[in-house]
């Protein structure tokens, strides 16, 4: 189950679009040959980051073309995206309703794992639940 924003290709866009936007002004400041080599590494840097982001957007579109998206019936899809009032660059709130949606869903899904946009990794954060098989007689 792939989890993301509300309209993840509209605001995948909109990053890229931002993302260029930046690149082209900052490639317009007017520098010393002692910068050169740095400006060059930004622009790299920055010109991978398009093609992971663009990347990302391709196999989104590939997964909920394959398995469902918001109007395919919940029982069936394997995307699911948070509701319209929460915005996708607001990751906060994002991971607190992925937090709740988590916990609603622990009968159909046991390991869940948020990717947000943190440039320094501080370590992988993943989450399994284990629910124990209770006796039926217990269940009673």
């Amino acid at each position: 189950m792939l989890v993301t924003g509300h309209n993840f290709a509209v605001w995948m866009h909109s990053v890229i679009a931002e993302q260029i936007r930046h690149t082209e002004q900052g490639a317009n400041y007017n520098t010393s040959e002692l910068f050169t080599d740095k400006i060059i590494e930004d622009l790299e840097k920055q010109k991978q980051q398009l093609k992971d982001r663009a990347r990302a957007l391709v196999l989104w579109q590939a997964l909920t073309e394959k398995y469902g998206d918001e109007q395919t019936s919940e029982s069936l899809r394997h995307v699911t995206c948070a509701p319209q009032q929460l915005h996708s660059s607001d990751e906060q709130s994002l991971v607190n309703w992925f937090f709740w949606w988590s916990l609603q869903n622990l009968d159909r899904h046991r390991r869940f794992m948020v990717i947000g946009s943190q440039p320094r990794r501080q370590g992988q954060w993943s989450l399994e639940f284990r629910i124990p098989n209770y006796p039926e007689d217990m269940l009673a």
